[in-house]
């Protein structure tokens, strides 16, 4: 099964900050206790990852890791209340992107027919309104199956296919675009069917009206 992928990065005031690298490494930080064995952990030197902080301090514009000198604590390390604040934004951010993307509303994407002939698109009507042909990717489905069936089922040949993506607010919808050879004798059952031009759509949603006006 597919599973979507972001790459999560924070800015402060169009200056980057942080991303998963910098991210892990003051998490590790503040799980040791010290810079070193952070380092050590994600593999890089003690001067590499210094430098990372230093980096990152100096986009801050204050200190991120507090490194104790002297004392029986000399050579730990810890998040000051910024770094802390910093790495917590971070986190909940990026767990949330990639919550959402692969189990928010788009993991479970629309998929809709858009056929058309002489310039008319198709449209069915179920009780008293009308929508363009839809149905939802389950989730492990592909895309290209669910296509396939939804144009099937309305017993259609396409003459000319382009694929297309539309977002509308939480709702991706996968767009089949099918120009037609000729007017369908239609097959599916329990459904009206008829063309109407865009500009004289019959009573209909507002989510049709932006997926015609959008695919133009």
């Amino acid at each position: 099964m597919f599973k979507t992928k972001t790459k999560v990065w924070i800015e402060q005031d169009g200056t980057f900050l942080v991303s998963r690298g910098k991210a892990e490494l003051l998490q590790r930080i503040d799980e040791t206790g010290s810079l070193s064995e952070a380092a050590k952990q994600m593999g890089m030197s003690y001067r590499h990852a210094w430098g990372l902080i230093r980096k990152l301090e100096e986009a801050m514009g204050c200190k991120a890791v507090l490194s104790i000198r002297g004392g029986n604590k000399r050579g730990q390390s810890k998040l000051t209340a910024e770094g802390r604040k910093l790495l917590e934004f971070y986190v909940q951010r990026n767990n949330g992107i990639q919550s959402y993307s692969n189990d928010g509303p788009w993991a479970k994407p629309m998929v809709v027919a858009i056929c058309k002939h002489q310039k008319k698109v198709l449209m069915t009507k179920k009780g008293k309104v009308w929508s363009v042909p839809r149905s939802v990717v389950k989730e492990g489905d592909d895309p290209q199956g669910t296509y396939g069936k939804l144009v099937k089922d309305l017993g259609i040949t396409a003459a000319k296919v382009q694929f297309k993506t539309l977002v509308d607010g939480d709702t991706l919808f996968l767009v089949k675009e099918v120009q037609l050879k000729e007017a369908p004798s239609f097959k599916k059952k329990g459904a009206k069917h008829g063309f109407f031009d865009k500009g004289n759509l019959p009573d209909c949603s507002e989510q049709d009206k932006f997926i015609l006006e959008k695919l133009g």
